[in-house]
């Protein structure tokens, strides 16, 4: 079933969950003031640039071919959606979009776009972000003469990603899957790895000062390609597959 764009309107306006609707016809723009709540809602090649969508909530609804490219999506809630169209093979464009705060419940975000996005405080919990592309995005926030970063990666899949040059420090990737995945040249200063798979990732000049990988799967990662990685918290079993770039063997005592 299509919705008008008057009802919608309406629905929005009264702070109503739209359910169940193919929004393919929806002006995204100047949108009445108040929450979208959506539920079991589809919507093709929505051009979302601009929208004001700051605290709404999304269950269950499918993006597809979707641009938020400067949506202020500020504490937005999305839980079970699909923005990843697997016919196409596209993901969703988050360019220059306000994320702060924004949480993802498994989610596909497989292949999304987010330069120049800001993803201070962003959660990816559960997600299926294979191939997502965070390069130019921010996760920090200035505090007087301070920046804080701020992102958490939860038990979320992210193999091949790119986050090339990204500032992820303090970050936490606790369980997910990044094999292969870019961080070459990215701040990974106190960034949390706990077992999470790490495998052939790409760390080429990246600061590892202090980054937590106890428990992770290093195979392949390489940390002499690193510009920095002092004070890198290890389990013991982890030492023969990480010495190994070194020239060094391990030997019980």
């Amino acid at each position: 079933m299509v919705i008008r764009q008057a009802a919608f309107d309406d629905a929005v306006r009264a702070g109503e969950i739209i359910e169940g609707e193919d929004l393919f016809e929806i002006d995204w723009r100047d949108l009445p003031s108040g929450q979208v709540r959506l539920r079991n809602c589809q919507l093709r090649d929505g051009a979302l640039a601009g929208a004001e969508l700051n605290e709404s909530v999304f269950e269950d609804v499918t993006f597809l071919n979707c641009k938020f490219t400067k949506a202020d999506l500020v504490n937005v809630k999305f839980t079970r959606c699909v923005l990843f169209d697997s016919d196409a093979r596209k993901g969703c464009e988050f360019a220059d979009a306000q994320l702060r705060g924004a949480h993802f419940i498994e989610c596909n975000l497989s292949l999304a776009r987010f330069a120049g996005a800001n993803l201070h405080g962003l959660t990816l919990e559960r997600c299926k972000a294979s191939g997502a592309d965070f390069e130019d995005a921010s996760f920090v926030r200035k505090s007087g003469r301070n920046s804080v970063a701020a992102g958490r990666f939860i038990d979320s899949a992210l193999d091949f990603a790119n986050f090339r040059g990204v500032v992820l420090e303090d970050c936490d990737f606790a369980g997910s899957s990044l094999r292969q995945v870019d961080f070459s040249r990215t701040s990974l200063s106190k960034t949390g790895f706990r077992k999470a798979d790490l495998s052939a990732a790409i760390i080429d000049e990246a600061d590892m000062d202090g980054a937590d990988l106890r428990d992770a799967v290093v195979s392949g990662l390489d940390l002499t390609r690193a510009r920095n990685h002092a004070g890198i918290k290890v389990s013991e079993s982890q030492l023969s597959a990480l010495v190994g770039p070194f020239g060094l063997r391990v030997f019980p005592d």
